[in-house]
């Protein structure tokens, strides 16, 4: 059963920020089969419902859900570097949050956030584990067209899974991570992923730079 976070303590920058689509509490490291966890330099995949896909620079968002869309990390992603993604949606979506349970939790729009991932993260957001995920609190839109989303990689900046700054944690992240890149949400989850129910909605990553 897909568990559900923390839902009596809601707000819109707190745990509600971090928590990812699924129904796993194991670590990362080993736990898959099949497609690993571990990208690629290049390879983007997608985490939803404790489940890795490969995506080309160009999916489809569609019924499977799009959680968390993470590449190896470039040599450049370190302090003081700006992210920029350069994305571009086509077609007529309609969309649905993946995980809006109890209904409402996280209503639309959905949007994407940039996001970086530590190795060994065991997703529970407790501990030390409260800032192995991080997010740059800027959301970019789903909506039709071009779009660019930037963000400055700075620990008094970007926030952990309770939405909370924390400098050390950051720190800490940047000298672990598995992956950067990009969470599904709505409007008040970074990584509730999200559905659409409309054929022929294409995401396209133009460009993902980190200098």
């Amino acid at each position: 059963m897909k568990k559900i976070y923390f839902l009596i303590a809601l707000l819109l920058t707190g745990c509600s920020q971090g928590n990812i689509i699924s129904n796993t509490l194991n670590t990362l490291e080993g736990k898959q089969n099949g497609v690993g966890i571990n990208p690629s330099q290049g390879q983007w995949l997608n985490y939803a419902y404790a489940a890795t896909s490969v995506l080309g620079n160009s999916f489809p968002i569609n019924n499977n859900a799009l959680g968390y869309v993470y590449t190896s990390p470039p040599a450049t992603f370190k302090s003081g570097a700006t992210i920029t993604l350069v994305y571009t949606v086509t077609g007529n979506p309609n969309y649905s949050i993946a995980d809006n349970n109890p209904p409402g939790t996280d209503p639309l729009p959905a949007s994407i956030t940039l996001f970086a991932w530590g190795k060994g993260d065991d997703l529970k957001c407790d501990g030390q584990f409260v800032n192995y995920r991080m997010w740059f609190p800027a959301r970019g839109p789903l909506t039709p067209g071009t779009h660019t989303l930037t963000g400055k990689i700075d620990g008094n900046l970007w926030t952990n899974c309770y939405g909370t700054v924390n400098v050390n944690g950051f720190s800490a992240l940047l000298n672990n991570l598995l992956g950067v890149g990009f969470t599904f949400g709505g409007a008040n989850f970074y990584g509730h992923g999200v559905t659409n129910s409309n054929s022929g909605v294409q995401f396209t990553i133009n460009s993902f730079t980190v200098q």
